[in-house]
Parts: structure tokens; sequence; C-alpha cells
């Protein structure tokens, strides 16, 4: 009777961990957390500088030396949108989540990426009338099964309460991997690989454009290109991780 007593406790324990949990996980090493909601990642991923704060880029929001207010690459290339924000850096466990995301249908942190993005546009005052997510080629689509840059865009229309204008920018060129390319590679790259399936709908009215990863903003400025081109108010991007530009 009294292993069957403790056997019952511990499924009670159980189910109520799972309804009532005491613990939520770091988003990126899994170590138990207790303000899950204010912070939820640890403070030994913090301490490893995986937020994007700091002194940075008025345009692409890239970490930059203290006194300076643009980066090299926004100074010699002007940008298509008025301004990027990002949460984290795009480094060591930042980067496995996000591949866990792309790859591995890791959707449960779409919420918790979303919520941060949010909060930076809020700290911004960035204000917009539809969410555009970066569009992927339907190839791409199909071997994945979904885009991440539309799932986070969807819970970022929950969390503000503004409309996703999904297939307005399309992509209809398949292209290889930006990985290994660098800045003149990927514009190259991404040459007549997007359109927009409405130029009239764009006009006079502003815009935030959504991803996972800006490195060189040679894709989120291709689309903000077309729609600023189609006279969109104003263009603003967001995404998860601004990776640090290479010399």
């Amino acid at each position: 009777m009294n292993k069957f007593k403790k056997l019952m406790i511990k499924i009670k324990d159980f189910i109520l961990d799972l309804i009532f949990p005491n613990d939520i996980k770091c988003i990126f090493c899994e170590t138990d957390i207790l303000d899950f909601d204010n912070k939820p990642y640890c403070e030994k991923c913090e301490k490893s500088h995986i937020l994007n704060d700091g002194n940075r880029c008025i345009f692409c929001d890239v970490q930059i030396l203290e006194g300076n207010t643009v980066c090299d690459f926004c100074a010699s290339t002007p940008k298509d949108f008025e301004k990027a924000v990002c949460p984290f850096v795009y480094k060591s466990q930042v980067r496995s989540a996000i591949l866990n995301l792309k790859e591995n249908n890791a959707r449960w942190l779409v919420p918790t990426f979303a919520k941060l993005m949010c909060e930076r546009l809020k700290e911004e005052n960035i204000d917009f009338d539809y969410i555009i997510p970066i569009p992927i080629h339907e190839k791409t689509k199909k071997r994945r099964g979904y885009n991440q840059s539309k799932l986070l865009a969807d819970e970022i229309a929950k969390i503000t309460g503004k409309p996703v204008a999904d297939n307005l920018i399309i992509k209809f060129k398949l292209t290889k991997s930006q990985k290994e390319l660098n800045f003149s590679e990927r514009q190259k790259n991404l040459e007549g690989s997007f359109s927009l399936t409405d130029k009239n709908f764009v006009k006079g009215k502003s815009f935030l454009i959504v991803d996972d990863v800006i490195t060189t903003c040679a894709t989120v400025n291709t689309c903000a290109k077309l729609l600023k081109k189609a006279k969109a108010k104003s263009v603003f991007v967001t995404a998860v991780a601004r990776n640090p530009l290479k010399k």
C-alpha cells in the first residue's frame, strides 16, 4: 500500500509539474530558470554576450564601436529600409537555436522569439500597418514543411494586432544558400528572385519585414527595395538575430 501511495504521489507531482511548472528551461541551453516570462534565458547564456545590446548602427542594428552611429557598410551602401531591430547576436547557442527552428521544426521557440522581437520594436517606437515574412521558394517550403519567417510573422501579428500581408512578396527563383557568400555575392545571388504581387496595395502603407537572421541585409533590403519602388510610406525590419559583419 505504501508503494502504491508513493507511486500515486509521483504521478500527481508529475501531472502538476506539467500543468504548473516550477521551472522553465533556457531557450538556448535548457538550464532550468525561474522567471521565464521576464527572461527566457539563463545567466550563463546571457554572460556569453548573446544579447544585441550596446552601441549599434542606427540603420541595420549591428554592434559598432562606441561613439559611432552608423556602421561602415550602411555608410557606404544606404539601405532601402528605415531601421532594423534584432534582440540577439547570431553566435554559438543563438545560432544553434535558430538552426533548430529552421531545420528541425523547433516551433516551440517561435512565441518567445516573437515576444522579444516585439519588445525591441516597442523600445524603438516602431509602428507599421502590415507584416511581411521573408518568403522562401516553394521547393524549399516543400522540403522543410514550413517557412520559419512566416511562423515568426504570425506570432508577431498575434502580439501586435497587425495583419500579415502574406504572399505580397513571393520568391519565384530558387537561389543557392547564402551562408558561404560575401556581400556582393549575396546581392548577385538574389537578383530577380523576388517579386511584388500587388503594387497598388503597397502605396502609402508602412511595412515590417520579418526574418530569422540578418547577415549582410541583402535579403531584407531586396524586399524593402521592392516596397519602396511601389511607394511604401516606410519599411522596417526585424529578425531574431543580427550576424556581426566581417570586414
